[in-house]
């Protein structure tokens, strides 16, 4: 840095000294040009001085001819005289001026040459200490590359080892969520079959009391048709009903026996219809009796009557299996 800033101070120098130079030159030239219009001025006053002696002489010559030509010819001998001492005097200044000039130029040229061998010699040192902060930036760059590869290959193994660490901790909360998985399933499996073990024991019992039903309404039958002496009347309707619809009827009346049981049991004798409406107005999409069920925390039987209520009374509808919000226009 030292190095350049000489250089500039040398640059500086160089063209202050030229400045320097050229102003001289101009103030010979100057000078020059001045003497060489004094010169003519001196002329043309001679001339006009001699124009005007011509004319006094001439007028003097009427008079005293000898006597003016004497005094014309002294006075032009001074005049010449006059005129060569200025004319060597020129002569003399100008001669000692392109002397001086050559020796300043002289010397103003040694101390260019001088002055271009120290800033070739400052070249080359700045080209020396160039190319060593080169070499010594090329070994810092070729180290720094070294570390910043090395500190790159340390972070790609912690970050490689950091995912396979992820790998084997997600495989491992996979498989635990597997097992999770398999361990609820298994369990809500076993609660169906145990749900499915109460209906039918449930429905058994309610099959069980209609067949009772029927018998004694048979014996009733019978013992009114033996106090009546014979007469046949025709059995009531339904006891001339198919086995399968007896069955199905059957079936519905063990459900709703069931119904009715389970909200006794657990309890569940509150407004079960808001609770169902609320759930299905925040579902526009749809949702199932199912998943109301699980919402709530009852078995999707116990609620089979009361959204059939709502869907009667028009606060909501259900399209296949899905229960929607109704939209009020």
């Amino acid at each position: 840095m030292a190095k350049a800033l000489g250089m500039k101070e040398l640059t500086k120098d160089i063209l202050a000294s030229y400045d320097e130079r050229k102003e001289s030159l101009q103030e010979i030239k100057r000078q020059t040009e001045e003497a060489s219009k004094e010169t003519q001025d001196m002329l043309k006053k001679d001339h006009a001085l001699r124009k005007e002696m011509a004319e006094s002489l001439q007028q003097e010559l009427s008079q005293d001819k000898k006597e003016r030509e004497a005094k014309v010819k002294e006075a032009l001998h001074d005049a010449d005289t006059l005129i060569n001492e200025y004319k060597d005097s020129r002569i003399k200044e100008g001669a000692d001026a392109r002397k001086e000039l050559a020796q300043d130029a002289a010397e103003r040229k040694s101390e260019v040459k001088e002055m271009l061998k120290d800033f070739d010699q400052l070249l080359a040192d700045f080209s020396k200490a160039r190319e060593k902060m080169n070499k010594e930036l090329h070994e810092r760059l070729t180290k720094e590359r070294a570390e910043i590869k090395e500190e790159a290959d340390e972070i790609l193994k912690e970050a490689s080892d950091l995912i396979k660490h992820f790998q084997v901790s997600l495989k491992k909360m996979s498989e635990e969520l597997k097992t999770e998985l398999a361990n609820d399933k298994a369990q809500r499996t076993q609660e169906v079959k145990e749900l499915r073990a109460e209906f039918e024991k449930a429905r058994k019992a309610v099959i069980d009391d209609l067949e009772d039903a029927k018998s004694a309404w048979q014996e009733l039958g019978k013992a009114m048709l033996a106090k009546r002496g014979g007469s046949m009347q025709q059995p009531p309707k339904e006891t001339e009903k198919p086995a399968a619809s007896m069955m199905a009827q059957e079936e519905k009346a063990a459900e709703e026996k069931v119904e009715s049981s389970v909200v006794e049991t657990e309890g569940q004798a509150q407004n079960f219809e808001a609770k169902i409406l609320a759930i299905v107005k925040e579902h526009p999409d749809g949702i199932s009796l199912t998943e109301i069920a699980e919402a709530i925390g009852v078995i999707p039987v116990v609620l089979g009557r009361y959204s059939k209520s709502l869907v009667d009374k028009g606060l909501i509808q259900k399209e296949e299996k899905l229960y929607f919000p109704v939209m009020i226009e």
